[in-house]
């Protein structure tokens, strides 16, 4: 019997290998996924605000503390969609990418207006190209 509880102890441990140990930053990271898949709902509802990278920010979050809330996430009847489009490949809606750019570059700008720091503002318009470039690059589902 005790050969069987450490082999079950084992395959539930290689399954989360990704869960953080230390309990402190995994409640911080399991909160802040929580906050991601808010603002992924906010997206839903209103047309401006991207859904697709809050939830895959949420996903990851989820992937390192909750494998519960994980398989929630990629099950859940709406937020499920875009995370599945986008691991299989599907591509993002147009209409999800510009409103994702325009949400982004108009953060940008306004950080970069209020950071009085140049090479940090230099790196935020470096890390908007480059998150631009990756979204340009995904393939456009068709509606």
């Amino acid at each position: 019997m005790t050969k069987w509880r450490n082999s079950e102890k084992r395959k539930a441990k290689s399954e989360n290998s990704g869960i953080v140990k230390n309990r402190v930053l995994r409640v911080l990271i399991l909160v802040s996924g929580w906050i991601l898949v808010g603002m992924g709902a906010i997206g839903v509802i209103l047309p401006l605000i991207p859904t697709t990278p809050f939830l895959l920010l949420a996903a990851l979050c989820f992937y390192k503390s909750s494998t519960r809330f994980y398989n929630w996430l990629y099950a859940n009847r709406v937020f499920g969609k875009y995370l599945l489009d986008y691991k299989k490949k599907k591509g993002i809606p147009v209409k999800v990418k510009i409103g994702t750019l325009l949400f982004m570059w108009t953060s940008l700008f306004i950080s970069v207006y209020l950071v009085p720091i140049l090479w940090l503002r230099f790196i935020l318009i470096a890390i908007g190209t480059a998150v631009t470039i990756h979204l340009l690059l995904i393939r456009t589902k068709q509606s």
